[in-house]
């Protein structure tokens, strides 16, 4: 299948005027909007003592928090609707995606969570599996929501592990028996939908089944932190070059990671705009 191909098939169906009701794609919307919105504003969140393939592309020691029920930051209002927004417009691409002819459905075998065989405890749920007739193969489907930044890069560059999106496709590919997944995003601003197709990365999977093991195998040793400081850049208008200002900040993997405080005691927040920087303090000289 070629990149392209689901979107060129949503927006076929959308920019068609004879449209007429499904009522059951109304009512499997309106059930896993009701699941969502009921998930993430109406149920109390409980840490768990275990290891998800959502989070397989990592930083091992914040998997390592998660196993051990360390309790991290509270999630903030922001992330909380972003979570939401983004199980919307996964329920959307999904059924406009069934209106629209493809043969998407859920898990082949029809269960909610998958595993893989090497280590059956660690859990996943998929967003859609799509059976291509024409070539009598399944495809992996995950939908992802991006800010206008994500999008552009990904629209232009395709995706890598920034996020650990490669390496939980990945996974969740393994667990199936697919060797293809399609990743379909959708700018949250902006409404544009784009989509590439890619294959299963089996290194990604090795180095994440390691990580699992590693962290069951000795819970109590504490992994290392799996990043570093960044030094901070400034834009320098009449130059048109970023220059290092000195300082060294947190990258953009621990500056949202919910066991920053853990990790990073001594960090000092700041803000450019809204944003958020958070600063980490030089080590003062030894009195002599």
């Amino acid at each position: 299948m070629q990149s392209g191909y689901i979107t060129s098939k949503l927006l076929e169906y959308l920019e068609n005027p004879e449209k007429k009701v499904n009522k059951a794609l109304l009512e499997e919307a309106a059930k896993r909007l009701t699941s969502a919105i009921s998930r993430q504003l109406m149920e109390q969140r409980q840490n768990q003592k275990k290891l998800r393939m959502s989070s397989g592309g990592q930083c091992m020691k914040k998997q390592w928090y998660a196993f051990k029920g360390e309790e991290g930051e509270p999630i903030s209002g922001r992330t909380l609707n972003t979570f939401l927004n983004g199980d919307t417009i996964e329920v959307n691409l999904s059924i406009i995606g069934r209106l629209a002819g493809l043969q998407l459905m859920g898990k082949p075998d029809g269960e909610d969570e998958i595993h893989i065989a090497a280590m059956p405890d660690v859990k996943g749920h998929c967003d859609d599996v799509l059976y291509m007739p024409d070539e009598n193969r399944y495809y992996l489907v995950e939908y992802k929501s991006m800010s206008d930044y994500s999008y552009r890069k990904f629209e232009k560059d395709g995706l890598d592990d920034e996020w650990g999106y490669f390496t939980q496709a990945s996974l969740y590919c393994e667990a199936l028996g697919i060797e293809e997944f399609i990743l379909v995003a959708q700018c949250k601003s902006t409404g544009h939908i784009c989509d590439r197709v890619y294959r299963k990365d089996p290194n990604l999977v090795r180095i994440a089944l390691e990580k699992w093991n590693a962290i069951k195998s000795n819970p109590d040793v504490m992994p290392n932190r799996g990043y570093e400081p960044e030094a901070e850049t400034k834009y320098n208008r009449s130059t048109k070059v970023y220059d290092p200002t000195g300082r060294s900040i947190l990258g953009i993997q621990c500056s949202y990671c919910s066991f920053r405080a853990q990790c990073w005691p001594e960090v000092q927040q700041e803000f450019k705009g809204e944003k958020p920087i958070w600063i980490v303090p030089s080590p003062q000289p030894m009195a002599i």
